[in-house]
């Protein structure tokens, strides 16, 4: 019986990481950007089933960048409305 050595140890170990990349991916319908090493099989924003599909880090970069103005804009307009996640009184 042969026993497996250091190499073939470090080889398996790096195949699983291969399998573990992480990357992006964007629901077609909402734009919800998921990272992992696939998309989520119902998207927690929207609750489409099978709607994400792989995108670019850059990609990625953009609609997060993105979201992260819009929420920033939100909150300077009505700043106690954007904590409580309610529109703002007019």
């Amino acid at each position: 019986m042969q026993t497996k050595g250091k190499d073939d140890e470090i080889k398996e170990i790096k195949k699983g990481e291969k399998f573990m990349e992480k990357k992006f991916f964007k629901c077609k319908i909402c734009g919800d950007v998921h990272f992992g090493a696939a998309g989520p099989e119902i998207c927690p924003t929207c609750k489409q089933k099978n709607a994400y599909d792989e995108i670019s880090k850059d990609a990625a970069g953009k609609d997060l960048k993105f979201s992260v103005e819009n929420k920033i804009a939100v909150e300077k307009i009505a700043p106690e409305s954007s904590k409580l996640g309610l529109p703002a009184k007019r």
